[in-house]
């Protein structure tokens, strides 16, 4: 559906912004610039500093709070909205299939994440690097840094 390491990331402030297209983005290539619109055709992941996240989906918006409990520990407190037309009938089965995809995505990144934190324990390795796609995670840690140090 999405295209792999292909994504717009934009600031403002401490919080980001990234936009991941969907395939199906192309077919605004023969549409003129008037008649173009981003709905059904992006995905758009807000990172509020600091441990708010809200991505918007065709179907649903979802809001993800990082609640911190101890050093090892970290609560996902998430909430998920869908509009009015898919409350039923095909629209509720509509809403309910993005429902599963994105709960197999947020099982995916989870996982991610914590085996990055597990290899972050071990001390294996002197130094983490980012990858290439991700500015928004080192927007973050620019930003978690200057409060720290503020502090």
């Amino acid at each position: 559906m999405q295209f792999d390491n292909l994504n717009v990331v934009e600031f403002f402030g401490r919080n980001s912004r990234v936009a991941f297209p969907y395939q199906n983005i192309n077919k605004l290539r023969r549409l003129p610039s008037a008649d173009r619109s981003a709905a059904g055709t992006l995905t758009f992941v807000y990172h509020l500093f600091p441990n708010t996240m809200v991505a918007t989906f065709p179907t649903s918006m979802v809001m993800v709070v990082l609640e911190p409990l101890a050093l090892d520990r970290t609560a996902l407190l998430t909430y998920a909205l869908t509009s009015a037309e898919h409350r039923e009938g095909s629209g509720r089965e509509a809403a309910q299939a993005a429902g599963n995809f994105l709960d197999a995505g947020a099982a995916e990144d989870r996982e991610v994440a914590c085996a990055i934190q597990r290899g972050l324990a071990s001390r294996a390795n002197e130094f983490f690097e980012f990858g290439r796609f991700e500015g928004a995670i080192g927007h973050f840690h620019r930003g978690l840094h200057a409060v720290l140090e503020a502090a």
